[in-house]
């Protein structure tokens, strides 16, 4: 265009006879249309300039922010709660959170709103106020910074370990528009110095009862928190106790001892300290391992209990120890494990009421639960009253009648000694399985000299309170602990008897109860605590 313009004018000078208007009008349009096209393109890469730039200071202050914030004591990146108010992007509520506090550090974005970190104090703090204004280059910037908790732990607990610092920069553009930058980081207690060893050894106390002649086994962990390591393990026997304490690795990472995946994993001396050790542990790992070893049979094994303490030493630094206390209880036997009994056991169909009914170390293995009282009890309500009916009445170990209590009786193989917490774990319901009613049950431990008779110690009683079931009739049976102290020290001679009874007091509602036993659905038993012969 501008070629045919240039020799237009040439040839209106060469014939000397000038320019029309009309062409010089012409020409002045064409002109003003390319001058006014290159004036728009000037002014919008001026535009994209000025905006590009003002967007590279927003991030300049906003990175600047950031690292002023990890340049501050951990504790000190906190916001004052009364420098919260008037601000919008500060919410009342967030789901799943308790507080009246929270950001949600990317607006529309993916992550959640997460609990402003705050004190009401004052003290020094880089986002106090946590709204200020910048003018850089001519440039007007205000900022708001906030941090919040990350950790899904109790936030602000002690196992707080992250924040999240955010800042967010508007600014006005040429034409009257608000621009927006956003930052933030995740910020932590700041690790410096040398690569120390540092380790954990849990649990810091357990206790073991062990019968004479079982196997005794202790487990550990050692988290490595520090640089990687190997520690040497001591557990030094009480004095006199010939035992032989090994240590191996849980392989299978199941928490038990097991043959033969975790004893081939027997820890040895792999540092030369002259002391057994776990091996290598890379920093993070949690390594599980067992102290194991066997106990004397009982003609060499005496009762009574040994406390002892592992300790764990950084094979990097000996002097970084941790130590767990190790308490075992040497018993005579294990506990006695008594499965209460009908008559016959296993029950192949109904039965009337009966006394003296056994309890053994048999497992129950009828499926079925039958009504072991037919000539007490009607039909019930909605179906049978099946398991064992008792009336509720008075509240004597003497008790005799069955429809007014029911007793297993066992007889001692051997004279054994019992102390401590015997526990009864026994199905309860209503009779008729009506809702709405409280049960109280007394249970006795008595010493008999015989199966049959009705005279008996007692050396262990409790009552049970069970509050009235809330629901529609039927409601099903309860499976019920009953905790029995034997406070002092019971022996009781070879062959005699064990009674457990039970009795229905009159607080309880309706006519009685029902308890139900001797099925694989419902295996009641009572374990006994057995120190000594």
């Amino acid at each position: 265009m501008l070629m045919r313009i240039s020799s237009l004018i040439r040839r209106r000078l060469d014939d000397e006879s000038g320019f029309t208007i009309a062409e010089a009008l012409a020409s002045l349009m064409v002109v003003s249309v390319l001058t006014t096209a290159l004036s728009y393109s000037t002014i919008s890469a001026y535009r994209t300039i000025r905006e590009v730039k003002n967007y590279q200071l927003a991030t300049a202050l906003g990175n600047q922010a950031i690292e002023a914030a990890r340049d501050m004591q951990y504790e000190n990146i906190v916001m004052r709660t009364s420098d919260l108010a008037g601000d919008a992007n500060i919410l009342a509520s967030c789901p799943g959170h308790t507080g009246t506090a929270f950001l949600d550090p990317d607006g529309s974005g993916p992550l959640l709103c997460e609990p402003i970190v705050r004190a009401a104090g004052a003290g020094t703090s880089v986002v106090n106020p946590h709204t200020v204004t910048h003018t850089v280059s001519g440039q007007r910037y205000t900022s708001r910074r906030y941090v919040t908790w990350v950790d899904d732990t109790a936030q602000g607990g002690t196992g707080q370990s992250y924040k999240r610092m955010t800042v967010r920069l508007e600014w006005t553009a040429g034409a009257g528009d608000t621009d927006s930058f956003t930052a933030s980081s995740f910020i932590t207690r700041a690790k410096r110095g040398l690569p120390t060893p540092k380790f954990t050894l849990s649990p810091v106390t357990q206790a073991l009862s062990v019968g004479q002649g079982k196997q005794v086994v202790f487990k550990f962990s050692i988290k490595n928190q520090g640089i990687p390591d190997a520690y040497d393990l001591t557990l030094p026997r009480p004095a006199g106790r010939p035992w032989t304490i090994s240590f191996y690795r849980d392989v299978d990472s199941n928490g038990q001892f097991d043959s033969p995946t975790d004893t081939v994993s027997a820890f040895t001396d792999t540092n030369a300290s002259g002391v057994v050790d776990t091996g290598n542990v890379v920093t993070g790992q949690t390594l599980s391992f067992f102290a194991v070893w066997t106990l004397q049979p009982s003609a060499l094994e005496p009762v009574g209990t040994y406390n002892m303490v592992l300790t764990a030493a950084s094979g990097v630094e000996p002097t970084s120890t941790k130590a767990a206390a190790a308490v075992l209880t040497v018993t005579l036997l294990d506990p006695v494990n008594l499965v209460l009994h009908n008559r016959p056991t296993p029950p192949t169909g109904d039965t009337n009421a009966q006394v003296n009914l056994s309890m053994s170390g048999v497992t129950s293995t009828s499926s079925t639960l039958f009504r072991y009282s037919q000539d007490l009890t009607t039909a019930g309500n909605g179906g049978a009253n099946v398991g064992r009916y008792v009336r509720k009445g008075n509240n004597l170990a003497t008790e005799a009648l069955p429809v007014n209590m029911v007793n297993w009786n066992y007889q001692l193989p051997e004279r054994s000694t019992f102390q401590g917490q015997a526990d009864m774990t026994i199905w309860v319901g209503s009779n008729d399985f009506v809702c709405n009613q409280p049960i109280v049950f007394s249970v006795f431990l008595r010493e008999k000299s015989s199966d049959t008779t009705t005279v008996g110690t007692t050396f262990a009683t409790t009552t049970i309170n069970l509050v009235p079931v809330v629901g529609t009739d039927p409601c099903p049976f309860q499976e019920v602990s009953v905790p029995l102290n034997i406070s002092t020290s019971r022996q009781i001679a070879r062959n005699n008897w064990i009674e457990a009874k039970i009795v229905v007091t009159s607080a309880t509602g309706s006519q009685g109860a029902l308890f139900a036993y001797d099925t694989t659905v419902y295996p009641s038993k009572l374990v006994m605590p057995r120190t000594g012969s």
